[in-house]
């Protein structure tokens, strides 16, 4: 049987209690308004949209839902506006926080075409994730990344930085899947909490340009890549693709 997001459900399997935080990571450039819109569509009704598929179709039952988001846009052309990082908020408590946070993101700026989203993923990495020591409880740790653009290189900070590029950044994409896979860089200096159980990476990104194609080929473990069309904000994706991506990393 199928629920009303056209998952089907399996109602033969014990439930098992979910602590789950997911990280945003959301391009906020100029033609990104479309995805922007879809995540503000959601924002008041994601706890108990969730929670329903991950009963019905997985068996989970979500007993802690955290949420953050970190916009980013071009740190070489858009100064003070090139990151907006919330807080994680406790759903659905903090539902009308959360809201008000996405509401307020706006579509703009982005200069050339390479964004910061790399940096944006390190930065989620690096997240005050949800522990646990009670194995009766399943963890997830979920990044969530929209873009239509390829990404800047990281090595591109070696060029000079200002006050508003983040601090302890890798220093490469190899370093970067370094981080992901052994929760810490290559010369140990940026640690990350993410468990190599629990974490997840999936991401909404075009083909054909970098750093993507990489990412593809398997570069980060428990990772779904999901393409959209270039420079059209996301405007392909549905909210139904949003939540089943979801849904089957919280699975």
């Amino acid at each position: 049987m199928s629920n009303e997001f056209g998952f089907g459900g399996n109602e033969s399997l014990d439930v098992m209690d979910t602590y789950a935080d997911i990280v945003y990571c959301i391009d906020l450039t100029s033609s990104m308004t479309p995805i922007i819109n879809k995540v503000k569509e959601t924002a008041r009704q994601l706890h108990s949209d969730l929670q329903e598929i991950m009963l019905k179709n997985y068996q989970r039952d979500i007993k802690r839902l955290r949420i953050k988001v970190i916009g980013f846009r071009d740190a070489y052309c858009d100064g003070p506006l090139a990151f907006q990082v919330s807080k994680f908020f406790n759903l659905p408590t903090e539902t009308e926080q959360f809201y008000s946070f996405v509401n307020s993101l706006t579509a703009k700026g982005g200069g050339d075409i390479p964004e910061n989203s790399l940096e944006a993923l390190a930065l989620a990495m690096k997240s005050d994730w949800c522990q646990t020591l009670d194995p009766n409880i399943r963890r997830r740790h979920i990044i969530l990344l929209f873009t239509d653009a390829p990404a800047h290189k990281l090595e591109k900070s070696k060029d000079g930085i200002d006050e508003f590029y983040p601090q302890g950044m890798p220093k490469d994409y190899y370093d970067l899947v370094n981080l992901w896979g052994q929760q810490k860089s290559l010369d140990g200096k940026i640690q990350i909490t993410t468990d190599n159980v629990a974490k997840r990476l999936g991401v909404f990104v075009p083909k054909g340009v970098y750093p993507w194609d990489y990412v593809a080929d398997n570069d980060f473990d428990n990772c779904q890549i999901s393409y959209i069309n270039p420079n059209q904000g996301g405007s392909d994706i549905s909210t139904t693709r949003i939540l089943k991506m979801l849904s089957e990393t919280l699975a």
